[in-house]
């Protein structure tokens, strides 16, 4: 049975919850308030609402998991790649690194925490297990141009189909 009113409500409340936390953690680390970028994005790691549980926002993103992009884990996995970020510019290596390292766990895919994880790990002087993060990252990277290259030639034949359909026949 489809949710009531209300439980769509507060999906969306705890969406726009989760959103402005993961806003207000970017906000905080461009100004260099570290402390602050890391208390918003755990926020949103818990669900915008101290220790609330994602049950709403789950349920959402299920109900709309076609129009919503990305899916949970690799939002997830971006939060968890800021809040390295912030962790590293406060100082917190290993904090930096865990988050790093479960944001890779959760999008192995992900480039940016390759890169982050690659940083850390050479900085704690791990250079083989740096240069494999930034093997795969890499890898990770060619594999997202490619796939960007393939939509773009998609979207292409699309709007030429489209152009000739508008121009060439008429109803």
């Amino acid at each position: 049975a489809p949710p009531s009113a209300a439980v769509a409500a507060e999906a969306a409340a705890a969406l726009r919850s989760l959103l402005a936390a993961r806003i207000e953690g970017n906000e905080a680390y461009a100004a260099s308030k570290f402390a602050e970028a890391d208390a918003a994005y755990s926020r949103a790691l818990l669900g915008g609402r101290g220790k609330r549980k994602l049950y709403f926002f789950l349920v959402f993103l299920e109900l709309l998991r076609c129009a919503l992009a990305p899916p949970p884990p690799a939002f997830a996995a971006l939060l968890l790649a800021n809040r390295g970020a912030a962790r590293a510019r406060a100082g917190d290596v290993a904090g930096a690194l865990s988050d790093c390292l479960s944001a890779r766990a959760l999008a192995p895919g992900y480039a940016k925490a390759a890169a982050r994880a690659g940083d850390l790990l050479a900085e704690v002087g791990l250079l083989d297990a740096a240069c494999r993060e930034y093997e795969e990252g890499l890898a990770a990277t060619k594999l997202e141009l490619k796939v960007f290259f393939f939509a773009v030639v998609v979207v292409a034949v699309v709007v030429v189909v489209v152009v000739v359909d508008l121009f060439f026949f008429h109803y």
